[in-house]
């Protein structure tokens, strides 16, 4: 097999239609061409930035084993852009936090990290994202309640007013608060109605013994 056909093979494994162009059009010229390096997908969901755990190291050391040079950097790159299903084991699985690959050791295969550590920051982050929910959610009730009030309440005009009535009081129950029991309140209403406010009976008094 000659140069040329070899790199077109390549090209057309990779996908790379440009590139099959540009040699087709040296092998006319008489240049000579670099044969392109197969493109490897990215595994859908590979977080760069985050380190492997354990499992997902040990993983790697089992897959590596004594292989040097490109060898293994071939192993090492197939770790990080081959799909699990490819190893035909249902243990080996992609661990949900650093999102390398490892093989569960679990008795009925039902881990989604591969380490502790993982398992930690893990649980950190879904902590963290549902505190932001969270609050989120506070300052958004928090300003709906604000201006569901403010259009209930006119108070930028002369004469302030309220337009619904349970808001007026909802807002006001908590500051106007009385001393007295309801029991007694309802008993001094009854005895004004009945008496009237200028009948009552001046309480007599008793000589300090």
């Amino acid at each position: 097999m000659g140069e040329y056909e070899q790199a077109r093979q390549d090209a057309y494994r990779a996908g790379d239609y440009d590139a099959i162009e540009r040699i087709i059009d040296a092998e006319a010229a008489g240049e000579t061409v670099e044969q392109p390096k197969p493109v490897n997908a990215k595994r859908k969901g590979t977080h760069w930035h985050r380190d492997p755990g354990a499992g997902a190291v040990e993983f790697a050391r089992e897959q590596v084993g004594e292989l040097t040079g490109e060898e293994g950097y071939d192993v090492v790159r197939s770790l990080i852009t081959r799909p699990a299903e490819e190893y035909g084991d249902k243990r080996v699985k992609v661990c949900v936090y650093c999102r390398y690959l490892w093989r569960d050791p679990s008795l009925r295969n039902t881990r989604g990290t591969c380490s502790d550590e993982c398992k930690t920051a893990l649980r950190s982050e879904q902590t963290a994202i549902r505190r932001k929910e969270q609050a989120m959610r506070i300052a958004f009730w928090q300003v709906k309640e604000e201006k569901r009030v403010r259009i209930s309440y006119f108070y930028w005009l002369e004469y302030p007013f309220w337009v619904n009535e349970y808001d007026m009081l909802k807002r006001t129950w908590k500051h106007e608060v009385s001393g007295y029991d309801q029991s007694f309140l309802d008993k001094m209403s009854t005895k004004n109605e009945t008496i009237g406010p200028r009948n009552r009976k001046k309480p007599k008094r008793r000589p300090q013994e």
